[in-house]
């Protein structure tokens, strides 16, 4: 597995740096490579482990001889004039691989030129709706959260409507509802990225404000969550924090903070970087005691409706 990983991390990085490079740098070690493997015919020709012909004596071999088969080589002519000998044909072998790689890097170059252009505009395109989407989807889900504390104050406190039941059912109804669509976005969001970045580098062709602004309403969620969550009252706690939505918090803060990884990795964005590295320190401020209930002599007071350590929201750039 962890071959695997390299062998595709390794792929990725290849595809990246070819794809950033200009037709030009390609020609330009095409001719570096020819001029380097016949300077290496020459030079091996003295000590007869280089390039002979049966109408020139090895004496008279030039340069310019050297050159000449090493063209012929690198485009896999062969014309047979000239052969290699010794530890040349090694380097013959070498050479011949290594013109087959360039002309058909800068073939694809040539042609794909204009077709790029056009593709990197789609995708980016195609980039800004989904990161729209999901930031509308984040933006959601705090009204969601924030709509639901006072919702939760009515239905838990301690001189109980006779409505109480139902309020209460209705609520924690709510809050795994809000919580789900949390779990669900978060999880898509980062498993997104992540594929897009197996497949390129995602950060230099994704439009930054859309990124930015959907990291933002992701932090601001984790707020609204964390702060949700810290001013439950007591006697809601056991209902609203049963095992199912304690599994979807985990798996968002695992989720996000795997992600603030990639971001910090491949993002050369430092206002990015920072928006990742915020939502992490969120995820780290949501300590485990407000997945605790209270044992049965504790005291059943109100817990601080401030979380500690636990700023402002970010706003969107």
């Amino acid at each position: 597995m962890q071959i695997d990983e390299r062998f595709n991390s390794a792929k990725r990085a290849i595809a990246i740096w070819i794809d950033q490079k200009r037709v030009s740098h390609f020609i330009g070690l095409f001719v570096i490579g020819v001029l380097l493997f016949s300077i290496a015919y020459f030079v091996l020709t003295s000590f007869q482990e280089g390039i002979a012909s049966n109408t020139t004596p090895a004496s008279q071999i030039t340069v310019w001889t050297s050159i000449y088969f090493s063209v012929v080589t690198v485009s896999t002519l062969g014309y047979g004039d000239i052969i290699p000998q010794g530890f040349s044909k090694i380097l013959a072998c070498l050479e011949v691989v290594f013109g087959l790689t360039m002309m058909g890097i800068i073939v694809a170059k040539l042609t794909s030129g204009r077709l790029s252009y056009h593709v990197r505009r789609l995708f980016r395109s195609d980039a800004q709706k989904r990161l729209e989407a999901y930031s509308a989807a984040f933006e959601i889900v705090q009204l969601n959260f924030t709509q639901l504390s006072p919702m939760v104050g009515d239905a838990f406190q301690e001189i109980p409507s006779s409505n109480a039941p139902t309020d209460r059912a209705k609520c924690a109804s709510e809050f795994s509802k809000a919580l789900s669509s949390f779990h669900v976005k978060s999880l898509s969001f980062s498993r997104d990225i992540v594929f897009e970045l197996e497949q390129g580098d995602y950060f230099s062709d994704a439009p930054p404000d859309a990124l930015q602004n959907t990291a933002a309403s992701i932090e601001q969620s984790l707020y609204f969550l964390g702060q949700l969550i810290l001013g439950l009252p007591i006697l809601s706690r056991p209902l609203l924090l049963n095992t199912d939505n304690r599994r979807r918090m985990s798996e968002i803060i695992g989720e996000l903070k795997r992600l603030d990884g990639k971001v910090s990795q491949h993002c050369k964005n430092e206002q990015l970087r920072q928006t990742f590295s915020t939502i992490a320190e969120r995820c780290e401020n949501i300590p485990a005691q407000y997945f605790s209930f209270p044992s049965t002599g504790e005291e059943r007071g109100q817990p601080n409706l401030v979380a500690p350590n636990i700023d402002q929201p970010q706003a969107a750039q």
